[in-house]
């Protein structure tokens, strides 16, 4: 089972299984207290801003889109 793990401002943990596509857009606009996502590609954001476009996502497509959002130590994705 892949889950989705990010460490928040204050050192806390949070996990998200990677198929549930709501909680991981959630804990990837957490990341750096938001600025990690605003400071994303426009793509990524346009994908991950509407909830009809990141749930009809091919699964591939949905990991290559949550992989650009990887950043070692901030969000990081893991085999359980």
């Amino acid at each position: 089972m892949k889950v989705a793990v990010i460490c928040d401002g204050d050192g806390h943990f949070h996990v998200a299984p990677i198929n549930d596509r709501k909680k991981v857009v959630d804990l990837i606009k957490k990341i750096a207290d938001g600025d990690h996502f605003a400071n994303s590609e426009g793509e990524y954001q346009d994908i991950l801003n509407d909830d009809r476009v990141y749930k009809s996502l091919y699964e591939s497509s949905w990991l290559n889109t949550i992989q650009q959002y990887v950043q070692r130590g901030m969000f990081e994705i893991i085999e359980l």
